[in-house]
Formats: structure tokens, sequence, C-alpha cells
């Protein structure tokens, strides 16, 4: 096993396997901007670990990636349902305090003396 620890072995990892992570987060997401986040957010993480011992460095990164994105979609859908199980309108001037109600605009008076 070796440990991925110094910011050169990342940035060489970074360098290899970037177009392979954002191919499968493109392909699991469908979205070019949370992909290029989600494999940013893997590199921070690595980052930040003082060490990982990862014998297969290719094969973690993928997987990582994978899970980072199921956990997304995950969360998206979450947010779906309870959207729809408790839908959130908009109020209505009635229903809004006066102070949030939108301003009535009142022709300027003008006096020509």
């Amino acid at each position: 096993m070796q440990p991925m620890k110094q910011n050169d072995d990342i940035r060489s990892l970074y360098e290899q396997h970037r177009d392979r992570m954002l191919s499968l987060a493109r392909f699991l997401l469908g979205d070019g901007e949370e992909s290029r986040d989600v494999v940013s957010d893997v590199f921070a993480s690595l980052l930040e670990r003082p060490s990982a011992d990862v014998s297969h460095p290719a094969s973690f990164l993928l997987m990582t990636v994978r899970n980072r994105c199921l956990n997304l979609l995950s969360r998206k859908q979450m947010k779906e349902r309870v959207h729809k199980l408790l839908p959130i309108d908009e109020p209505t001037d009635d229903e809004r305090p006066p102070a949030s109600r939108p301003r009535a605009t009142e022709p300027a008076l003008c006096l020509n003396l």
C-alpha cells in the first residue's frame, strides 16, 4: 500500500485520472458543473487527510466519485419527495405582512405654478 500524502502525489493523480473521473461523474449526474464540483471535492478531501493508504489509486478515486455522485442524487431525490409531500407555495399579497408586500406605484402629482 502506498500513502497518498504529498501534494505532488495528489497533483499527479489529478492529472492522470481527472478525465475518467469527470466522465464518470457526468454519466451519473448529467451535469458538467456538478461533475466538476464532485471531482474537486474528492481531491480537496485527499488534501485534508493526513494520509490515505490506497493500493489502487485509480479504483479508489473512481469509487469515491461514484459514491459522491450517488449521495448527491439521493439528496436531490429526497428534496423532490419532500417538496411533493409538503409543497411550499409563495404566499399571496393578502397573506404577506404589509412590509413585504410590493408597493403600488402612484402617479406623481405635478403642480405647475
